[in-house]
This record gives C-alpha cells, sequence and structure tokens, in this order.
C-alpha cells in the first residue's frame, strides 16, 4: 500500500514537502476475551511527600482505551503529592459497580457508551448506592457513593454536560486526546464541593 503525504505553504514561502514512501501496518494485541478483565497496578507518584493513596478506577468497555489512561495518569500525575497510587482498570459498569461495593477508591474515570450498562447508567446506581435495580443488590459504602466521577467520552456540548451532570457525574473530558490537567482540576473541584 502506498502513501503520499504533502504539505503546500503559501506562494510567498519557499516551503515544499512531499514524502511517498509504502505504509506499514501491523496489528494490536487482542484484549482477553473476559469482558470484565481486573487490572490493578501500583505505582509511585512523582512526589513522595503525603503519605497518602490515591485510588483510581478506569472503566471503559475498550481495554486499550484503559490502558491509554493508565499511561496518561503515570505521565501526568496530580499535583497533590501522593505517596502510592492505585489504579484499577474494569471494562464494564457491572464489574466497576462491583469493585465499588468491595474497595475504597478515590476517583472514577468512566466512558459513557458501554454495552449492557452505560457510563450514564453506572453513575446513577453509584449515586443510589446500590449495584443493581435488583432488590438484592449489593449496597455501596458511602464513601463511595460520594467519589468524584469524571466521564471520559468522545461527545461534547452543554447536551452531555447535561446528561452527566444528572447521572450525578462531576465533569467531562473528551477522548481521545485526554488532558490531564483538566482531570486533575475536574477531580479537585469535585472534592472541595464535598468537603
Amino acid at each position: 500500500m502506498a502513501a503520499q503525504t504533502g504539505l503546500i505553504t503559501p506562494e510567498d514561502e519557499e516551503t515544499y514537502i512531499l514524502v511517498d514512501k509504502p505504509l506499514t501496518t501491523w496489528a494490536l494485541p487482542t484484549p482477553p476475551n473476559t469482558p470484565d478483565t481486573l487490572l490493578i497496578e501500583p505505582f509511585e507518584s512523582l512526589s513522595l511527600t503525603s503519605g497518602e493513596s490515591l485510588h483510581i478506577l478506569l472503566v471503559d468497555d475498550n481495554p486499550l482505551n484503559n490502558l491509554y489512561l493508565q499511561r496518561q495518569i503515570k505521565r501526568h500525575p496530580p499535583p497533590d503529592a501522593y505517596e502510592t497510587m492505585f489504579i484499577t482498570c474494569v471494562t464494564s459498569g457491572e464489574a466497576a459497580l462491583s469493585h465499588l461495593a468491595q474497595h475504597h477508591v478515590d476517583l472514577v474515570l468512566m466512558d459513557i457508551d458501554m454495552p449492557k450498562l452505560t457510563g450514564l447508567d453506572t453513575a446513577s446506581l453509584i449515586r443510589s448506592g446500590k449495584t443493581s435495580t435488583q432488590p438484592d443488590a449489593f449496597s455501596i459504602p458511602s464513601t463511595n457513593v460520594a467519589v468524584p466521577i469524571i466521564a471520559v467520552t468522545t461527545h461534547d456540548g452543554h447536551e452531555w454536560n447535561d446528561k452527566i451532570h444528572k447521572a450525578g457525574m462531576d465533569g467531562l473530558v473528551v477522548k481521545p486526546v485526554i488532558k490531564m490537567a483538566e482531570v486533575w482540576e475536574v477531580y479537585r473541584d469535585a472534592r472541595a464541593a464535598r468537603a
């Protein structure tokens, strides 16, 4: 397969670049077949002064998006000092609810468009303190009911801001290129609002 890329600048400038090179293709690794793969990866943050831990839950049905977010968090840790950060990745809303019922979490970053249980529905259930709408559902601890939840989505605009706030989410960041400074700002504001 051949590719041709060019850059043409206005006539008053003398820049012209043309690259004509065959494209190389490669296959991405196949994610595990289990729909609710749980990946937990502790790592040291860059600043080690406060002695506190930060537990982050990443929820996206695409494991590659979770991997990307993990790397972004490692490259751009929060400005607040944490001795240790733990990142847990799940691939469904159901797995997120199960994790929240059993483990302390400080921040949830969640995709909106997921099969079965969407991010909006998952956030609503978190805020209700239940893991499902069934009468025998497990309860989510009150500290996790109030956890800051940030939507990570390709959707943008006032319509989506309204939807995420109605579902109980604290803010929205747009993917595929996620600005971690925005994530940490929403997280800080959500924590301050709950203090």
